[in-house]
């Protein structure tokens, strides 16, 4: 990665979360790195969102294609979570789940 102009591009719930984003953009041949987050295990958990969150940056030149594909990436994600919390729900009323 160019280090004269990286950009954020993802700001991760956990370091977890910025290594499997970092790996999906290096599966599209975009170097990622992981900056931030040692913090969490020096103080416990930690709330997304503070400075100390781990974030993902690229190179500025890759970091319009990055931002699409992490958006299509949340997309699935929450699409994913809503079918199970659908299937969830439909196990503990009983009814048939319908694919």
């Amino acid at each position: 990665m160019n280090n004269h102009n990286p950009t954020e591009v993802y700001a991760a719930r956990d370091e977890i979360d910025a290594t499997l984003v970092q790996s999906m953009l290096a599966e599209s041949a975009i170097e990622a790195r992981v900056v931030g987050g040692q913090i969490t295990g020096a103080v416990g958990e930690v709330p997304a969102g503070l400075p100390s969150a781990p974030r993902v940056w690229v190179a500025d030149k890759d970091a319009a294609e990055a931002t699409k594909l992490i958006r299509i990436m949340e997309e699935k994600r929450r699409k994913t979570w809503q079918l199970n919390t659908q299937a969830d729900n439909e196990k503990e009323s009983g009814e048939a789940i319908e694919g």
